[in-house]
């Protein structure tokens, strides 16, 4: 028996479903898939981005045992790295003394640059090699005063035999000694113009750091490296005329160092600007004699270090009157 449809009137059999009623939950159910499908559609873009990037994760994950890989080879192949080492310690060298013969050729251009790198080891490099050039004058006038001793000895050894000799090398210049006290002393004293052109700065509210103003003391001391040499040249041909070469050179890398700092200050600031710089190199000397005063018994023979303790604390001016 056959029943009819509450809605069309048509024949419907004995559980079966009209089909007007199939169309209608049809078209009632298709809207929802199609959003759907529009919103898987809509994600799309970021599901893809996620997935580009999951090859490059596969790589990253890929790459960490090759990564542990060679790791290991590095570490079993260390006693056959010299090689490997010496280039990379040779290819460090070049780019050092590439950056300072820069620096030697165009002082203002290439202090510009280092300033502006502002890497405290390339600074700190170049304060040591102006304190090895100046070990090495201080070296060459301590044996120019050992020439001294020894002309002094053999006066005494016409005197009594052998007592030349035991003076002599009782009063031995500490050549050792000397060159670390005058490299230590010269990167000492950079560092202390390094804080004293940032204290300048400040009082003219020139935002600096440290590493800067360590940078631009650097500039000095670069250019510096050569005329050292010079004048240790000419102190061998004649002393007086070496060591006031040493003295004045100190001019030249002052004059470079103010130059390439003028570069970052503002027209406004530039008269208080080369003020302060002076006044900052005249109070630099203050300090250099100020430390100098207190190490200079260092560069002496301990025989006479020990006379001058047991004469008590006398200036290095009265011991000269004393002695003269």
């Amino acid at each position: 028996m056959s029943k009819f449809c509450t809605k069309c009137g048509r024949p419907v059999p004995e559980g079966g479903i009209c089909s007007c009623q199939l169309q209608a939950g049809g078209q009632a159910q298709t809207p929802p898939n199609q959003n759907s499908n529009g919103s898987q559609q809509g994600s799309q873009p970021f599901q893809g981005q996620q997935q580009g990037s999951q090859p490059f994760q596969g790589q990253q994950q890929g790459s960490q045992p090759f990564q542990g890989q060679q790791f290991q080879g590095q570490q079993g192949s260390q006693p056959f790295n010299g090689q490997q080492y010496k280039e990379q310690a040779s290819a460090f060298a070049q780019n050092f003394f590439g950056k300072l013969l820069y620096l030697i050729k165009r002082p203002v251009e290439a202090g510009t640059n280092l300033i502006l790198e502002a890497n405290i080891k390339t600074a700190l490099l170049l304060l040591a090699a102006q304190g090895l050039c100046s070990a090495l004058f201080a070296m060459a006038a301590a044996g120019k005063v050992s020439g001294y001793i020894q002309a002094a000895s053999g006066l005494a050894n016409e005197i009594s035999s052998g007592l030349g000799n035991v003076v002599a090398g009782a009063m031995g210049m500490p050549y050792f000694r000397i060159f670390l006290v005058t490299v230590a002393f010269s990167m000492v004293l950079s560092c202390i113009l390094a804080l004293m052109l940032l204290l300048g700065h400040m009082a003219l509210k020139i935002p600096v750091s440290f590493q800067q103003m360590l940078s631009a003391a650097a500039i000095r001391s670069a250019v510096l490296c050569p005329a050292i040499l010079l004048s240790l040249v000419v102190f061998e041909l004649t002393a007086p005329a070496g060591i006031a070469l040493f003295l004045l050179i100190n001019i030249w890398g002052f004059t470079a160092m103010a130059v390439t700092m003028s570069n970052f200050v503002h027209k406004e600031k530039r008269d208080m600007f080369v003020l302060a710089v002076s006044v900052v190199n005249l109070l630099f000397v203050f300090a250099a004699l100020l430390v100098f005063s207190k190490i200079w018994t260092l560069y002496l023979p301990d025989l006479i270090r020990a006379g001058i303790k047991s004469m008590g604390d006398a200036s290095m001016l009265e011991l000269i009157d004393e002695f003269l």
